[in-house]
């Protein structure tokens, strides 16, 4: 079996970008890379700094870049909607689950 390795961003001191483990939990390791090149760009933070809540490291949070349109078109519609789809399990269909739902 071959041995793999995995990029994970680091800031300058050597520290491990923590919210880049929310980004590859939630989309992937594939699109969370492709998504948090871009939100780590100077540009994309100085065009949407209104829209965005940075961490303590700098680095745009997950639930704040995901609101903006221009990620939301990197990720796709599919992936995004697996993504929140999480966030939600499913339930058998009983009364007593749709009582507790209304």
């Amino acid at each position: 079996m071959a041995l793999s390795c995995s990029y994970i961003p680091c800031n300058k001191q050597g520290q491990e970008l923590k919210e880049f483990q929310r980004y590859r939990k939630e989309l992937g390791y594939e699109t969370a890379s492709k998504v948090f090149t871009q939100v780590l760009s100077p540009s994309f933070k100085d065009k949407y700094k209104k829209k965005l809540t940075l961490d303590s490291q700098g680095v745009p949070t997950y639930d704040s870049a995901v609101k903006v349109s221009y990620v939301k078109n990197l990720i796709g519609t599919t992936k995004l909607s697996s993504a929140e789809q999480k966030k939600f399990p499913s339930v058998a269909n009983t009364r007593e689950n749709y009582r507790r739902l209304v």
